[in-house]
């Protein structure tokens, strides 16, 4: 698998025509929304395998997320069924944003992962809360969020992330 940094990846941009290359943001809907770079595709990681046909009309298909780390799984979930014409962008939006490359956001909508912050930290305190209060037994539920967020962050995978992109307002 091919990787670029955001800075090559802005370069190449300029020369390369723009028929031949797609740029491809695998993030949920929700974050796409919140904040994406200009003029890319998206489509969420979770679907990729539905667009391979689509995918391999590309000379290069330059696939990005937020860190790296999706974008990584769906070049190798698309070279596992042939594609070869994929570049995993390192670093992401993040990187992108740090480098101070332009980003189009949107208004109103507080970030998916923000919005993960905030829930997991109510529901902690929560937990906290109503087990010296009410029942010692409410300390289970801070004890689940936490293994919840530990388990997010050493799979990449977020329940709460997914479960909160599924609401109205991030649709």
């Amino acid at each position: 698998m091919q990787t670029i940094s955001v800075q090559e990846l802005r370069t190449m941009l300029a020369h390369e025509p723009a028929e031949d290359v797609l740029i491809l943001d695998v993030r949920t809907p929700a974050e796409y929304r919140n904040e994406h770079l200009l003029g890319v595709a998206n489509i969420p990681l979770d679907e990729i395998d539905k667009h391979t046909t689509d995918l391999s009309h590309y000379r290069h298909v330059y696939v990005h997320c937020n860190s790296g780390n999706r974008s990584q799984q769906a070049c190798q979930k698309l070279n596992s069924v042939g594609l070869e014409n994929l570049v995993n962008v390192s670093g992401g939006l993040q990187a992108w944003k740090d480098a101070g490359f332009p980003v189009q956001r949107a208004r109103n909508v507080l970030p998916l992962m923000q919005q993960v912050q905030i829930a997991a930290g109510s529901l902690v305190l929560t937990g906290v809360v109503l087990s010296q209060t009410v029942d010692k037994r409410f300390i289970f539920l801070s004890a689940f969020v936490g293994a919840g967020l530990t388990y997010a962050g050493a799979s990449g995978n977020c329940m709460m992330a997914k479960l909160l992109g599924q609401m109205p307002w991030n649709r």
